[in-house]
Order: C-alpha cells, then structure tokens, then sequence
C-alpha cells in the first residue's frame, strides 16, 4: 500500500533508499543461503549463479538509484513520488532515461527472460528455480510470496517515477481505493510491457548477461552527466 497508492511525509520516517537497497541484497543473499542449504547440486549451481550475477549488477544498481536520487534531489522513496507527481518530470528525457535504467533492473531482479527463464527446469539455464527446486509446502510458498513482493515493489518503484498519477496522501477510503484501482491499471500496463520485452528476445547465455546491465548502467551515468551539466 505504502509503495503503490499512497506515501506518507517525510515526519514518518520511511523510504530511505539506502535501506531499500540493503534490503534487496539481504533478501537475494538468505535465498542463496538457502540453495545452498539443500545440499543439492541444483541449489548450489543456481546459488553461485545468482552471486555471480548480483556481483555484476549490484554496483549498476547503486549507480542507476544514485541517478535517480539526483534526478529528484532526495534519497527518501516518497519525497520521489511527490516530487514526480508534483512536476513535469515525465517530459524531462532524463526521466526516460533512467526508467529504462529501472525497467532493465526489474527484468534482471525478478528473473525474467533474457536473464533467466522463471518457468524452466532446465540445469543449463535455470538461476532463481535451481535455488528453490528442493522445497516444498509452505517454505516454497513463502519463498515464491517474497518473489512476488520484489517484483511489485520494483514495479511500483518505476510506476510511481515515470507515471505517479493517482498517489494520494489523504489517507481517506475514497483516495485509497482510487488510487489502488489506478496502481492496478498501471501494473497491468507494464505486466503488458514486461510480456512484450520477453517475447522479444530469448534466453541469453550466462557470460552475454552484462551487455544488457551496461544498458543500465549507460542510460543512469548519462543521466547523471545531464544533471551535472545543466
């Protein structure tokens, strides 16, 4: 709710994203941990997959959020949003820039085709499924539930920064569910987005996996020349 349709003052206390990231990179290091933990040849292969990935994209992440908190001169998420609706970001080419940076993260973060295939089974393609293979019953549930918080989280994060019409912060039952109903449409919009860019392209070879992330890294570093310059 907080990340999606409304976001409190800066009086609150949240939204700082330095403990976002740190949060990111916790939850990517237990789930490791945990294919190692099977003991199984799978889980321990996509364990070092997904290390081995993380330590290529981690600092292009910092790099891409480093961009966007100079774009919108903060590093509290909220403070993002309400300077996003606030202005007319949307038509500054640096926003579009680093939505891209964003979308790119998005597909890497939550395992999504080129990176990795979230429906395979294959040993020589799977990273994110190789690490959850040997569970089951509501261990497999909560990892996939924590999944799926990532990806939506990322998703509001992108949403709220390139389309942030209908935030709201009157917490009242009328903007709430206006702005829930229009944090779905949008989702639904970049679910659309996200289908389209994996029809696109197929499975990419483990050591091609940089090519996309220097995308991102080269969209947030123009856009922090662009803000350095003006």
């Amino acid at each position: 709710m907080r990340a999606s349709g409304v976001y409190p003052g800066m009086a609150a206390g949240f939204g700082n994203i330095i403990l976002f990231l740190y949060l990111l990179v916790f939850a990517k290091f237990f789930m490791a941990l945990a294919g190692l933990d099977a003991g199984s040849t799978f889980g321990g292969m996509g364990s070092s997959r997904e290390m081995t990935v993380s330590a290529v994209i981690e600092p292009v992440i910092i790099i891409v959020f480093t961009a966007l908190g100079l774009l919108l001169k903060t590093t509290n998420l909220y403070e993002m949003f309400r300077t996003s609706l606030q202005s007319s970001l949307f038509i500054n080419p640096s926003t579009l820039l680093i939505s891209l940076s964003l979308f790119i993260i998005l597909i890497v973060e939550t395992a999504r085709i080129p990176v990795d295939n979230p429906e395979t089974h294959l040993e020589l393609t799977m990273i994110h499924e190789a690490m959850i293979l040997e569970y089951s019953g509501p261990n497999l549930a909560l990892m996939e539930m924590s999944h799926a918080v990532k990806q939506t989280v990322l998703m509001a994060v992108l949403i709220n920064i390139l389309i942030p019409w209908g935030l709201t912060t009157a917490p009242n039952i009328l903007t709430v569910s206006i702005s829930i109903i229009a944090f779905a449409v949008k989702g639904v919009i970049l679910a659309v987005a996200v289908g389209f860019f994996e029809s696109m392209f197929a499975k990419s070879r483990l050591f091609r996996l940089p090519n996309l992330f220097m995308l991102a890294f080269f969209f947030s570093f123009s856009t922090i020349l662009f803000e350095l310059l003006k």
